[in-house]
Order: C-alpha cells, then structure tokens, then sequence
C-alpha cells in the first residue's frame, strides 16, 4: 500500500470513528459494526479501493461459518431473554442453532 492510499484509509477511519463515538461509547462491543458499517462506503462506488482492502480481509473472517458471534449472548441487554439452549457456549451464530428454535 502506497502513502496515498495510507492516508486515504487512516483518514477515513479517523473521520468515522469521531462520528460514530456516541454509538461507540454507549456500546463499545459493538465497534467493529459501527466502523464497517460507515467504511464499506467509504471507497466509494471503487469496490477495489484502499479501505475497502483494509476492512475486507476482516469482515471474510468475522462472517466465516466457524467464526463466533459478534456479541456474545450473555451480554444481552437487561430484560432480553436467550433461546440459547446450551448455556456453556455462549456464542452462537443462527445456522449453528438447532432446527427447533430457528
């Protein structure tokens, strides 16, 4: 990656992360969303641009079939019940669970 594009990424995540540092404050699990969620665009209509480089290879691992939920289950928030039958993995994706509760 050239010093163009380094900057270009490094400006890009600076700028959405001080937009997004209300969300990321209340919620600080849930910084990974919040910057993909503004990165993806951030190239553009380029799907070969420089952010997009950066953020692809991680976004492929964190939606892999074997990989773990974002959030675990036992950090729901207050009042919110789990259909997680299994309380000792508490990490589950929905195309792990068993059919009954899908």
């Amino acid at each position: 990656m050239n010093r163009t594009d380094q900057r270009t990424v490094l400006e890009a995540f600076s700028r959405e992360f001080r937009r997004e540092m209300h969300n990321i404050q209340e919620r600080p699990d849930t910084i990974w969303q919040q910057m993909y969620n503004m990165l993806q665009w951030a190239d553009g209509p380029d799907k070969d641009g420089p952010v997009t480089k950066v953020i692809a290879p991680e976004f492929d691992e964190r939606t892999a079939p074997k990989a773990r939920a974002l959030v675990p289950s036992k950090q729901q928030a207050p009042g919110v019940r789990s259909i997680d039958p299994d309380p000792h993995r508490p990490y589950r994706r929905s195309h792990e669970m068993p059919d009954e509760i899908r």
